[in-house]
């Protein structure tokens, strides 16, 4: 597996310099549509990965749930629980990779991300670890800027001097939304249909890559499983979410900002 450590301290260096406030008072009324889609309300335990200076975090705690913020660099995070205390609010915060969280498996009623999980270099490890932390019946959500908006234009004209190491995917790739739920004319023709531990499964493939699964429940109800990061989450993966157990792991997140990627599901 490529080292990408040196890659990631680059990027954690970079966040140190200027001022992140600014940044995060334009990315507000992202973070409250992510808190509204997944649903966060009191009682709910929530991870807000590559927190930044806690813009989610900080909207979660005020509706009363227990919060956990992690991000890559240590300057953010010190901002961040400076920010969380002077409200009032008892978020825990700590320095932790997207793509090796230091959390128990199914932990979290939700684990969610603005504009930060788009920016690990190896996408797969990164949605893996979102959907591990994360119980049955929880919620995965991400917003990611899309490669046709203003900021991912700004991010094509900033790769044509500044390239991607080698290995290491566009951060606007997370916004490219293959397959939606209302207007996929492949839900037609599933590649093949199979019925496991009681339960009807139609799995849509992309060549070799699992690109959508939808199980289907009681009387006409319908859940699925969308690969849409590029089909670079792995088969394992998604046969995983797609189970009964994991079937509701994550709800599809939509906004004028960004749209859902990694593994989308829903009833």
């Amino acid at each position: 597996m490529t080292d990408f450590s040196d890659y990631k301290a680059r990027v954690r260096d970079s966040w140190e310099e200027g001022d992140y406030r600014v940044i995060a008072e334009s990315t507000l009324p992202a973070a409250q549509a992510l808190l509204d889609a997944c649903a966060i309300s009191a009682g709910q335990e929530v991870l807000d990965v590559a927190a930044g200076n806690g813009n989610l975090a900080l909207l979660a705690a005020r509706e009363g749930a227990a919060v956990v913020a992690s991000d890559l660099t240590p300057g953010m995070v010190a901002m961040g629980e400076a920010r969380t205390s002077a409200e009032g609010y008892d978020v825990e915060w700590c320095v932790a990779d997207v793509e090796s969280l230091p959390f128990d498996d199914g932990r979290f009623d939700c684990c969610a991300s603005v504009f930060g999980a788009m920016f690990a270099p190896r996408p797969e490890l990164a949605a893996e670890e979102m959907f591990r932390v994360v119980r049955p019946g929880g919620t995965v959500g991400l917003v990611s800027w899309t490669p046709e908006g203003f900021q991912g234009r700004v991010f094509a004209v900033g790769n044509k001097y500044v390239q991607m190491p080698e290995g290491v995917p566009v951060p606007s790739h997370w916004g490219i939304e293959e397959t939606d739920w209302t207007d996929a004319p492949i839900l037609a023709h599933p590649t093949y249909t199979r019925r496991l531990a009681g339960r009807v499964y139609d799995f849509y493939l992309t060549g070799s890559h699992i690109h959508m699964v939808v199980a289907h429940g009681p009387g006409n109800t319908r859940s699925w499983g969308e690969n849409t990061l590029l089909d670079l989450i792995s088969n394992e993966t998604m046969v995983a979410v797609a189970m009964p157990q994991m079937a509701t792991a994550a709800r599809m997140v939509q906004s004028h900002i960004a749209r859902p990627v990694a593994v989308a599901a829903g009833l």
